[in-house]
């Protein structure tokens, strides 16, 4: 057994801990670039003023990021002199942060570096030392060494990835999501979840991503419904917060699988929330997962992961693989309304070859734990929307 496992990122973790965004912002640079989303609950210590004269500018990004979003932000942060970014916001808002900090130092544009529709070429130079304060609970884009981006030309999300992407700090307070709405709650704990799950049975998982999506699945699904229900439940949203940031490093470490592949591609053509998307996708993908693992009628590696995740996932600690998708309909039953998966979003089966090419050849399904046919990522398709 041979494996790699980094987790490069300094975490400081804990209720009031963005107290600290400021004075950590100091020991890594004299001028600050603030990049900054929509404001759920933005904590005082992160304002322009908090810095002092060593804030230089605030660029402001709504919606997810774009290959033009960051490229104004690397001009905006090579004109202000900035030599340490701070983001603070959702996943969008951390990506635009970790992609800025990396393309300031290393020339050209981004198509040159990135995956899928780009050059792939290597990023040769340290990133400016980024600062990652998630105010979702979701992506864990705070501790990952990739950057989604959607190019709108293209249709697509996908990724810059590398080594020199992972934030030099993450600041990680459970407190600054307690404003989330229960919609919002769900559909970024659902990616979390999402991810923990995807990476436990990814045929790149190591023993070490194992112990850390364990303990992500259990936090989440204990948490998530009350976290939707009752905002304020600071002991959920800490959780939560655990669970997020327990599946970025399992994803940075071992990968994803065919749920995040459809996510990426879907996201970019149609723009629905990712979180959904990965809902809608995580129980039928699962599904064909077992039923491939059956048809192999043997005592497989995912034959045994199969099992301790459906121990993981039920309350009961059942064994049983056919017991997953049955503790998914729970979770998503105790979610009711805060997540839409059921017949509410469609997309135009014009579009179903697209994205089926798309999803074949994201980097997502290196993790796949089994071979999925187009024919049968078509029927998913089919299936769920």
């Amino acid at each position: 057994m041979t494996f790699e496992f980094n987790i490069p990122t300094r975490i400081l973790f804990g209720p009031g801990c963005s107290s600290q965004i400021s004075s950590e912002a100091h020991k890594l640079g004299s001028k600050i670039l603030l990049i900054t989303g929509k404001k759920h609950y933005f904590p005082d210590s992160a304002s322009l003023e908090s810095f002092d004269d060593s804030a230089v500018a605030n660029y402001s990004v709504s919606g997810e990021p774009t290959v033009e979003m960051v490229t104004g932000g690397v001009e905006l942060a090579k004109e202000s002199g900035a030599d340490v970014i701070v983001s603070i916001g959702g996943g969008s808002v951390i990506d635009t942060g970790k992609a800025i900090a990396a393309l300031v130092k290393n020339e050209g544009l981004p198509t040159d570096y990135l995956e899928v529709i780009g050059k792939g070429q290597t990023l040769t130079s340290q990133s400016l030392p980024c600062i990652a304060v998630p105010t979702t609970a979701g992506t864990g884009a705070e501790v990952t060494k990739n950057a989604v981006l959607r190019s709108i030309s293209k249709g697509v999300k996908v990724s810059l990835r590398s080594p020199y992407l992972f934030p030099r700090v993450a600041v990680v307070d459970p407190t600054l999501v307690v404003s989330l709405g229960p919609q919002l709650t769900a559909s970024t704990g659902c990616d979390a979840l999402t991810q923990c799950i995807e990476s436990f049975i990814s045929c790149k998982a190591t023993p070490f991503s194992d112990i850390v999506c364990s303990e992500g699945i259990v936090r989440a699904t204990r948490s998530l419904p009350r976290a939707c229900s009752s905002g304020c439940d600071l002991t959920a949203r800490t959780d939560l917060s655990i669970a997020a940031l327990l599946s970025g490093i399992a994803l940075a470490n071992s990968g994803l699988g065919a749920v995040h592949g459809f996510a990426a591609v879907i996201g970019g053509l149609c723009g629905l929330p990712h979180g959904i998307i990965c809902a809608m996708l995580l129980r039928p993908v699962l599904a064909e997962v077992i039923r491939s693992d059956i048809a192999q009628n043997s005592a497989t590696p995912l034959h045994t992961k199969l099992h301790m995740l459906a121990s993981l996932l039920s309350a009961r600690r059942t064994d049983s693989p056919e017991s997953i998708i049955e503790s998914l309909d729970s979770i998503y039953k105790c979610l009711g309304s805060a997540l839409p998966v059921s017949g509410t979003q469609r997309i135009d089966r014009a579009l179903f070859p697209d994205i089926v090419a798309g999803t074949r050849n994201s980097s997502s399904m290196k993790g796949s734990p089994v071979s999925i046919s187009d024919a049968i990522l078509r029927s998913l398709l089919e299936r769920v929307f």
